[in-house]
């Protein structure tokens, strides 16, 4: 963002009062930028709570699919095999450009 798509053209006069329209226009530029802030506060908090509700909705359906698995596969739940078959069916998900390592960064 630009701090000149900020401030409206304003032409200042050479008179003794130019200080105060110097003021006026801190002040202006203040309450624009407080403004923008606090719109960027709600689209964060807005974001966030999207992105919890995402995760949220995709930890009951893993938990739904590994139930799946366990009844299908006849295998423990408590199994490893349970977690590899529901990191492969993960993966098959996920964009091609998407590796190993980002995946252990983003669970971590």
């Amino acid at each position: 963002m630009i701090l000149d798509d900020l401030i409206p053209s304003v032409s200042f006069q050479r008179e003794s009062n130019s200080s105060v329209n110097i003021i006026e226009m801190g002040t202006l530029i203040l309450s624009l930028l407080y403004e923008k802030l606090c719109d960027a506060i709600i689209l964060a908090d807005y974001v966030t709570q999207k992105a919890i509700f995402y995760y949220c909705q995709f930890g009951e359906v893993l938990i739904q699919r590994r139930s799946e698995i366990t009844s299908e596969k006849h295998v423990n739940l408590e199994s490893n095999t349970v977690s590899r078959i529901l990191n492969i069916e993960v993966k098959a998900q996920l964009s091609a450009g998407i590796s190993d390592v980002l995946l252990q960064k983003r669970i971590k």
